[in-house]
């Protein structure tokens, strides 16, 4: 489980450092397992944002930060932050 944690705390540092502000306001990290990184948004329109920039080379800085771990990122519509 420690090993689990530590894996998300550095692509969830990497989100941080690296996503569009308007993305990292509006999503919600909630799982990396298997290498899929489970990102919460909350609408249609901002999992669109997610994949242009996902496509324009977040997904490449993400897999970098997980040592090559991470596969793909998958989006679902849900409650956002706040």
């Amino acid at each position: 489980m420690r090993d689990a944690a530590k894996r998300f705390a550095g692509i969830a540092e990497a989100w941080e450092a690296s996503a569009p502000i308007e993305l990292r306001d509006q999503c919600v990290l909630t799982g990396f397992a298997a290498g899929v990184l489970t990102v919460v948004v909350p609408s249609a329109s901002v999992t669109y944002a997610l994949d242009r920039a996902l496509r324009e080379g977040l997904e490449t800085t993400l897999r970098e930060a997980t040592g090559g771990k991470l596969v793909r990122v998958r989006s679902r519509v849900g409650a956002g932050p706040g």
